[in-house]
């Protein structure tokens, strides 16, 4: 089907008593289908010579999404505003998909039929009311923030087939489900629930103590609370079910009158931790001062002290207690200096040198010990409750050239190093990859980058009229970066259900971060009209293979190869009628460059996912009036 979607913002102004009321909305509405045809392959040994798991899936969803915002702003007197934003954004998905392949270790010479649905449903609506106010020299910010968000998934059913292909069974040559827990097949729905509310608040002031000197001070909190619950469970028949009442479709197989018959059941799986609460607690107070010490050498310095308390719990579901204990406990108070030194050579070049300590905290979903299926990735993953913060020392130094109005140059040197990380490593279960976490010891990251924008006018190219108003645009960008995880004989790394570990079980030393490409290349060559809008914008991206998971016990690391990527741009107005509208048509991935996600050694490749991205097309009009 034709994919579409529509928007509508309007906004006007009053003037109120000594102030100026604005007032703005906007609403938007999409609907698109997608199809995936994705190859996915597991190894069947540690040479990636032999495939076991050697499946083609095709997926298609339709998502749609609905989006609100309302805003309310007065300004009055000398720089003081009050600011009221409410947001909302609604997105679903329904899904089907159906896979067909083999598994060439645990069943040579079998085929196997999966089909799945599921519906998703995401929604989450925020509201803030935020304030300037001046008091020359003094200023006050202050904010609070409410948000909930929320994620629905009540029907996840997964029905498996196998054809054996024995010629001494009468039903070797038909695919055939017994929902025998995956002897000939299975059943399986699952039904899960999320949801999350979020209180931010904020006080920041500034005083001046001289045109060349500022001091500011401030203190924000927040309050995260996060219940999240799934429930799966086994569809079983007994052993009475015959095999050609497990031919039927799955609406036939699953029908009222096949269940009452056979007396098929249901078994929890999921009875030890169907359930976690998670919480979030956060404050922190800064500090900072801003001055020029000499003309040309500015110094930024300041400090952030910071308190939090983040629980994960499992949640007691049934009368007798059987979780697993998987909960988490973190209380942390940290101190994180940052220095910035700007000195200017006159109006137009700069060198800028800063250092700080940052922290990155564990996500709830990287702590839940608690299944999940992430449909855009086509992966399940389960949390590590034993996750601990990362540590962060950051050191860059960048040098600046604005030498024309909206033209610049810039080169940058950056350098990171990081205790315990958090990375991504996957495992199997039941012959199917499973994504987890865990913190490796240390690691470092560094690099350089270089940016320049620069414009050309175009009418000392030609005479012609068409090039009188107009310029081209080159935007160039390239980032050179490298890291490497630090792995020494007497680290351990911590995974729950498991014992202490060597980090080496899990983390080889000197392997890239995950997530992170060697080379970054992003180029803009456009042409724009100064007098009239019209723009054309070709877009070209590279991005070099980086690893998405840390792979499973001597099997190498899962790599994705992002490779170049070329979208074309245009926006054009026009007026019809004495209307104003503004046409926009966007062709995007012209190359068709695939998805890849893979493990190579030796020559040898096994593809985690691979599919066509295929080339999108899209052309909108819109309206001002």
């Amino acid at each position: 089907p034709v994919n579409g979607s529509g928007s509508v913002t309007g906004g006007t102004s009053y003037v109120v008593g000594d102030g100026e009321l604005g007032l703005v909305a906007t609403a938007g509405y999409s609907n698109g289908w997608r199809t995936k045809d994705n190859t996915e392959q597991s190894a069947a040994n540690a040479s990636l010579s032999i495939i076991d798991k050697d499946y083609r899936r095709v997926a298609t969803e339709n998502r749609i999404v609905f989006n609100g915002l309302l805003g309310v702003n007065y300004e009055y007197g000398e720089g003081n505003r009050l600011r009221f934003t409410n947001l909302i954004v609604r997105d679903t998905i329904k899904r089907t998909s159906l896979a067909e392949g083999r598994q060439n270790s645990q069943r040579p010479g079998a085929d196997f039929r999966e089909q799945d649905t599921a519906w998703y449903e995401r929604e989450v609506w925020s509201t803030q009311l935020s304030g300037g106010f001046n008091f020359d020299p003094l200023k006050i910010d202050a904010r609070v923030a409410y948000a909930q968000s929320s994620r629905n998934a009540p029907f996840e059913l997964s029905l498996g087939y196998s054809r054996s292909n024995a010629a001494t069974s009468p039903y070797g040559a038909y695919f055939v489900n017994r929902l025998d827990n995956g002897q000939t097949g299975y059943g399986r729905i699952v039904f899960s629930e999320l949801g999350e509310d979020l209180l931010s608040y904020g006080l920041d002031l500034t005083y001046s103590l001289s045109p060349t000197m500022v001091i500011s001070a401030g203190y924000e909190g927040s309050k995260t609370e996060r219940d999240s619950e799934r429930r799966e469970f086994q569809i079983i028949a007994p052993s009475s079910f015959e095999s050609g009442v497990g031919m039927l479709r799955p609406d036939y197989l699953l029908g009222g009158a096949i269940i009452d018959y056979y007396k098929i059941g249901l078994i929890e799986s999921t009875e030890t931790d169907p359930a976690f609460a998670a919480a979030l607690k956060t404050h922190a107070a800064y500090a900072q001062l801003q001055a020029e010490i000499v003309e040309g050498l500015e110094v930024n310095v300041g400090a952030r002290m910071e308190k939090a308390e983040q629980r994960v719990n499992p949640v007691q579901v049934f009368r007798t207690a059987s979780n697993s204990g998987a909960g988490t406990n973190l209380e942390n108070d940290y101190l994180l200096p940052a220095l910035t030194v700007t000195y200017k050579f006159g109006d137009n070049m700069q060198v800028r040198a800063n250092a700080s300590k940052t922290i990155a905290r564990p996500q709830f979903r990287e702590l839940m010990f608690q299944a999940y299926y992430d449909p855009e990735s086509n992966r399940a993953y389960r949390g590590n409750p034993l996750l601990v913060d990362s540590e962060f020392t950051n050191g860059e130094l960048r040098w600046e050239w604005y030498f024309a109005r909206e033209q610049r140059l810039s080169a940058a040197a950056f350098w990171k190093k990081i205790d315990r990380p958090i990375e991504a490593f996957t495992g199997f279960n039941d012959n199917s990859p499973v994504t987890s976490f865990a913190n490796a010891p240390t690691a470092s990251l560094y690099g350089v980058e270089l940016e320049s924008q620069k414009y050309f006018d175009m009418d000392v190219w030609s005479q012609a009229d068409f090039f009188a108003s107009r310029k081209m645009v080159l935007i160039g960008n390239y980032t050179w970066s490298k890291s490497k995880i630090k792995v020494g004989a007497a680290d351990t790394t911590s995974v729950f259900g498991t014992v202490i570990q060597p980090a080496k079980n899990f983390f080889i030393d000197g392997t890239p971060l995950t997530g992170q490409s060697e080379h970054l290349v992003n180029v803009q060559l456009g042409m724009e009209d100064s007098e009239t809008l019209s723009q054309q914008t070709l877009l070209i991206s590279y991005a070099s293979d980086r690893v998405t998971s840390r792979g499973a016990a001597g099997l190498p690391d899962i790599y994705e190869s992002p490779g170049v990527s070329v979208d074309f741009v245009a926006r054009q107005g026009w007026q019809l009628f004495g209307q104003d509208l503004e046409f926009k048509f966007e062709a995007r991935n012209l190359l068709r460059t695939q998805y890849k996600e893979f493990q190579a050694r030796d020559g040898n490749q096994v593809f985690f996912n691979r599919h066509d991205l295929g080339s999108k097309f899209s052309f909108s009009v819109s309206a001002s009036f």
